[in-house]
């Protein structure tokens, strides 16, 4: 029996679509879901994982038949970097992109980020004070100590080394927090974002807010975008009037307050 040529056709250019549409999917882009098997989009090798957001990002780079959890974690996937949405249709076991090498996590932006540099399990995660020091939350937020299993800072010299305490104030230790806070209004006095731009010079529950309408008119923001007026815990631009003097009227024609800002 003879079978038609577009019989024989059909299931390939079927199968093709398939893969350009998976190829094409927002799971292939973030989560290396970039091979059809059936009706389902799926890691199907290492360069699946390579080309997707969570390689970049998290160092999920390898493809590793894991087995799925029998109830899904809400917050971690079994990789211990995603969520339910993750999960979706997994069953028994399949493969999926995780970490698979210290590698994998040195070139991951969480690593550049936030520390996670070594690998544990099938992720990435801050593996010593070293890893914590070579990131940018360490210059930023004082992170410089593994303490469980992220990085953060552990004394009040971390926080005051750090770029928040010098541009918002956030200068001692909260050890409940786990971060750096702002612990008077000297730490704020001598912010230069928080205070000197902002208005904001006092403290009040750990952040630097604007108590003062005096510090608001004499602030950089009152200059450049008219936050000339204290509103609550922020100065912002509360009339025209405060528009009409500032850098935002003169050089960008945004004269007229509306919802506290120069438009």
């Amino acid at each position: 029996m003879r079978i038609p040529l577009f019989l024989l056709v059909t299931p390939l250019l079927l199968a093709a679509c398939d893969e350009d549409l998976c190829l094409s999917s927002t799971d292939c882009a973030q989560q290396g879901k970039c091979t059809a098997q059936g009706s389902a989009c799926v890691v199907g090798s290492d360069s699946d994982c390579l080309r997707a957001a969570a390689c970049e990002q998290q160092g999920r780079c390898t493809a590793k038949d894991v087995a799925c959890p029998p109830t899904p974690d809400l917050g971690l996937d079994d990789a211990g970097m995603s969520t339910a949405a993750d999960l979706g249709s997994c069953f028994g076991s399949e493969k999926r992109c995780v970490a698979g090498s210290a590698a994998d996590c040195s070139r991951s932006t969480a690593c550049t980020k936030s520390g996670a540099c070594s690998l544990s399990g099938h992720a990435c995660a801050p593996g010593s004070d070293s890893d914590c020091s070579k990131a940018q939350d360490c210059a930023e937020k004082g992170a410089y100590a593994k303490v469980g299993g992220s990085c953060a800072p552990s004394s009040d010299s971390h926080c005051s080394d750090s770029s928040d305490c010098s541009g918002y104030g956030r200068c001692a230790l909260s050890k409940s927090a786990g971060k750096c806070i702002a612990g008077s209004d000297t730490h704020c006095k001598d912010s230069t974002i928080a205070c000197k731009y902002q208005g904001k010079c006092a403290a009040l529950s750990g952040e630097c807010v604007a108590t003062s309408a005096a510090e608001c008119r004499k602030s950089d923001g009152c200059a450049a975008l008219g936050q000339c007026t204290l509103s609550g815990s922020a100065c912002v631009a509360g009339s025209d009037a405060d528009c009409r003097t500032s850098d935002a009227c003169t050089k960008s024609s945004k004269c007229k307050a509306s919802a506290g800002k120069c438009v």
